[in-house]
């Protein structure tokens, strides 16, 4: 006779346990990966190196920072796009939801990768936002966020293969690029499968009374989050290029490291703003294009530009959001 599991011994007490572990580990992760990252900045001297005594180089960052603050809002706008319109409070509308999507992703550098999301929760609730209709907002974000990255690399990973050489940045000699697009491709499948399930579920589409069609939220959803990864992927490509990382304006040739990079940073739990782990794994792919002193100050320089940019738009959503008494 086939013993029953007892799944209620899981009691709310050992799942907070647990859940304190998982991010425990993951925060591990995170402080070992940025260890490693400190290291090759001080091994290939990335720290003394004349590019941080640039004006050219400040400059650089400082648009680069107010152009990622400007991307930002697309993610506001996707989110509102996801979330509908109030319910309760109609004096406070789509404007209210991008600022405090803006105002919140500054939690993100707090030590866990979900503190964020909890702020925004709290601060919509108040609007008049139930916890379902936020939770299966949330969950649908980063569906279509993993969706839009994946099918990325599925569509330009061949595009980014200039040479021999950069086809051994992504894969071992003996590889091609079939089994990492497979991958690409299934996940995308997967994500892009349980993003329209949800879409079509019964009491989200009544909760967020939106009037754009399932459809039509999906499609612009994914064209927002693609535009703001590809501002990224050029931010990027663009500090790669004053360092004379690489020698082309070719942003294609960023999807792969860069959203490899987000994807891995984003699903580890515990790791503040994927701090660490997406640096690692940029400067392991990146390295490869160039000198690893360049890629290294490349990659610390993009940190640089995301913290800034973060910054920016979570003190302008503040003044907004105060201007519109929601605090």
């Amino acid at each position: 006779m086939q013993a029953k599991v007892n799944y209620s011994a899981l009691t709310p007490n050992t799942k907070n346990k647990l859940r304190q572990w998982v991010n425990t580990i993951g925060l591990c992760v995170s402080l070992l990966a940025a260890v490693w990252f400190f290291y090759q900045l001080i091994e290939n001297n990335a720290l003394s190196s004349t590019a941080w005594r640039q004006s050219s180089f400040w400059n650089l960052i400082l648009f680069s920072a107010i152009a990622y603050a400007i991307s930002g809002l697309l993610l506001g706008a996707a989110w509102s796009v996801l979330i509908g319109p109030p319910k309760v409070d109609k004096a406070h509308t789509y404007k209210s939801n991008m600022a405090i999507y803006g105002f919140t992703q500054i939690y993100k550098y707090l030590p866990s990768n979900v503190l964020h999301l909890f702020g925004r929760h709290t601060l919509q609730q108040s609007l008049g936002y139930t916890h379902s209709r936020l939770a299966l907002s949330a969950v649908l974000e980063f569906l279509l966020l993993s969706l839009t990255a994946t099918v990325l690399i599925f569509l330009f990973y061949d595009q980014s293969l200039s040479s021999e050489t950069t086809i051994r940045l992504y894969l071992p000699e003996f590889a091609n690029a079939w089994p990492l697009k497979s991958t690409a491709l299934l996940l995308a499948i997967v994500f892009g499968v349980a993003s329209i399930l949800l879409f079509n579920k019964q009491n989200y589409n009544q909760a967020t009374q939106s009037k754009l069609k399932p459809i039509t939220r999906f499609a612009l959803s994914v064209i927002l989050y693609t535009v703001f990864f590809m501002i990224s992927v050029c931010l990027l490509n663009l500090l790669a290029l004053h360092l004379q990382l690489v020698a082309e304006f070719k942003p294609s040739q960023f999807i792969f490291p860069l959203l490899l990079a987000w994807l891995i940073g984003t699903y580890i739990p515990g790791s503040p703003a994927g701090a660490g782990v997406r640096e690692l794994i940029l400067v392991a792919l990146l390295s490869q294009m160039g000198a690893t002193d360049a890629a290294s100050i490349a990659v610390l320089g993009y940190r640089i530009v995301t913290v800034l940019g973060d910054t920016v738009l979570a003190g302008i959503n503040y003044l907004v959001l105060k201007k519109l008494s929601v605090f």
